[in-house]
């Protein structure tokens, strides 16, 4: 009597799913895909609908990961990724385009994807048909951008504001600087805006800009515009996706912010020691090599590739990729 009692009593917790779906799925027992866990297979209370504090801390999917039969399962979900992209790099190489390898392993922990809209308020970037974490081109490509802009304001003397003095300006000299380096089809529009930049008093009097004609700063700033392009103009280097080269492994984190009514209210509220800290759970990647691949789709690849490459390497290792880098995650070791 008493076990017939405990098989009619509700569950605690079910899965947001149509009763069939989750009779198919096992209550999310067959699936081993991390994406589907975050995106679909969050446990909730039947009562209300909440979330569980289970889902939240991704108590499923640290004990999912640590079984032997998914490493097994994610090798050859890993095969297939790998595989998938040696395909579409050599439809390039067939197609007369320059590739080239680059690998990569994280000096820590990693995060991609983090600060994008989920349930559980934090998320993190996965293939959607693998499950597996990769780092979109777009993601490389705008980093290896910002180095290489940042290089060449170094290199030719315009400062980089902090951001204290950066707020106080309406437009700051690198952002004028940018502006000039994507003009670099109009001569016209390139010298006006070259002077205008030239007219902000923060650029040192012995900068190297100020000694250059507008003729040799497109010279220095070619292949950045070649590689990376404008809005009007694509570029002629391809990010692809970076994907790993071995089973992933996660590591769960926290964040846990003291002051919530602080942060909440931007400073109305001061923080005070009376508050509850709100623990925020996200998953993270480390010890995981990276392969990154890059190609041209000019006559000049391999000279872009080398620009492209340098650059690439420089925001891995000196500006990281992902969220938190202020906190020493997202680095690389690309030695």
């Amino acid at each position: 009597m008493r076990r017939q009692q405990e098989r009619q009593q509700p569950p605690s917790s079910i899965l947001p799913l149509p009763r069939e779906v989750r009779q198919v799925a096992d209550n999310g027992n067959r699936c081993d895909n991390i994406g589907l866990w975050l995106d679909r297979f969050l446990t909730v209370n039947p009562q209300n609908w909440e979330i569980t504090q289970e889902a939240k801390r991704r108590h499923h999917l640290t004990e999912l990961i640590g079984r032997p039969e998914w490493q097994s399962r994610m090798q050859e979900e890993l095969n297939a990724l790998q595989n998938r992209h040696e395909a579409m790099l050599k439809w390039y190489k067939q197609r007369d385009f320059a590739v080239r390898h680059i690998e990569a392993k994280p000096v820590w922990r990693f995060v991609v994807g983090l600060g994008a809209a989920h349930v559980l308020e934090t998320g993190i970037t996965l293939h959607r048909l693998f499950g597996l974490p990769i780092i979109p081109g777009s993601a490389l490509k705008g980093a290896a951008r910002t180095w290489a802009l940042l290089k060449l304001a170094e290199e030719l003397g315009v400062p980089i504001l902090s951001p204290t003095e950066a707020a106080a300006k309406s437009q700051t000299p690198l952002e004028k600087f940018e502006a000039v380096i994507l003009s670099q089809e109009s001569e016209r529009e390139q010298a006006a805006l070259l002077s205008q930049l030239l007219q902000d008093s923060t650029i040192p009097d012995e900068a190297p800009i100020r000694n250059l004609s507008p003729q040799e700063l497109r010279e220095k700033c070619q292949p950045f515009f070649e590689v990376f392009g404008s809005t009007e103009r694509a570029g002629s280097v391809i990010f692809f996706d970076a994907i790993p080269l071995e089973v992933p492994k996660f590591q769960l984190d926290i964040m846990n912010p003291h002051y919530p009514n602080y942060y909440r209210t931007q400073g109305q509220n001061p923080p005070a020691d009376w508050e509850s800290p709100n623990p925020v759970f996200f998953l993270t990647v480390t010890e995981t090599p990276y392969r990154f691949a890059i190609a041209a789709r000019s006559e000049q690849g391999n000279r872009l590739l080398d620009f492209a490459e340098k650059w690439l390497k420089g925001a891995l290792a000196d500006l990281g990729i992902g969220a938190k880098t202020s906190a020493d995650y997202g680095f690389w070791d690309v030695s």
